[in-house]
């Protein structure tokens, strides 16, 4: 009788510890594709802050004008990694503003990239004749914490990324990761808001949280019953100790017959 128990045991440990299909697969309503499929989201408006580092280049026609406004960029001209501009970038003050050459301070706090961008070009007008500004925001951090394989703060070159892509670069989530319920965390003027995200559902792909903007925090929450998995050796030592020791009892309880 003992020994049916440990078996049945065994059984329904083996069954609980089991991962459906659901669980582990990314957007798994969205099978089978269809190739005419068009999901539309609109990327996140971010405006710029305090903190933040912007890569700023000021273009002429001539040469000696671009080395006056364009000083910074010396190490990232020589720098064959993205982080040659994260380093020559501009850093915003906690008055909002940015110390640019010849220009002088700039407030571009509380403004998009673009319009950033069009308030440097009016003043760039003002001491260069057809001067092209390009700006970009190279401090686009995103934190990934949790059941993912290389948890971390991550930097982002690349001002519309999404949610997958910064998965990716975590390493993806672990067998353990919960893809039904993602927590994430965006910082907003009013406070940090939390969102909760399902990655196994194609609404993903055309909600507000399919791109993330910086500083944003995502979470990646171990499924209830990692716990009985992780405990699966435990229980099945227990259930050997069981099984030896009936056996053992066995036997002895044959040899004396």
């Amino acid at each position: 009788m003992l020994k049916k128990y440990c078996l049945f045991f065994s059984i329904f440990a083996v069954c609980l510890s089991c991962t459906t299909y659901k669980d582990i697969t990314y957007m798994r309503n969205l099978f089978p594709v269809s190739p005419d499929t068009l999901y539309r989201c609109n990327p996140g408006i971010y405006k710029i802050q305090p903190a933040d580092i912007l890569y700023v280049k000021i273009s002429s026609l001539d040469d000696n004008v671009d080395k006056v406004f364009n000083q910074n960029l010396q190490f990232s001209a020589q720098s064959a990694s993205s982080a040659g501009f994260y380093v020559s970038g501009y850093t915003v003050e906690l008055d909002g503003t940015i110390n640019l050459p010849v220009l002088g301070k700039i407030n571009v706090s509380g403004y998009t990239v673009p319009e950033a961008q069009n308030i440097i070009q009016k003043m760039s007008d003002k001491y260069i004749t057809n001067a092209i500004v390009e700006l970009r925001l190279v401090s686009f951090k995103i934190s990934v914490i949790g059941q993912v394989n290389r948890p971390g703060q991550l930097t982002v070159y690349n001002d519309k990324a999404n949610i997958f892509e910064v998965i990716s670069m975590a390493g993806d989530l672990t067998f353990y990761g919960n893809r039904h319920n993602v927590l994430l965390m965006r910082c907003l003027p009013e406070g940090t808001k939390t969102y909760m995200i399902d990655l196994t559902d194609k609404k993903i792909l055309t909600s507000d949280f399919f791109y993330l903007l910086p500083n944003d925090i995502i979470y990646v929450a171990a499924l209830k019953s990692t716990g009985f998995r992780l405990s699966i050796s435990d229980y099945s030592m227990l259930i050997s100790t069981l099984t030896v020791t009936f056996s053992a009892i066995f036997l002895i309880k044959n040899s004396f017959k």
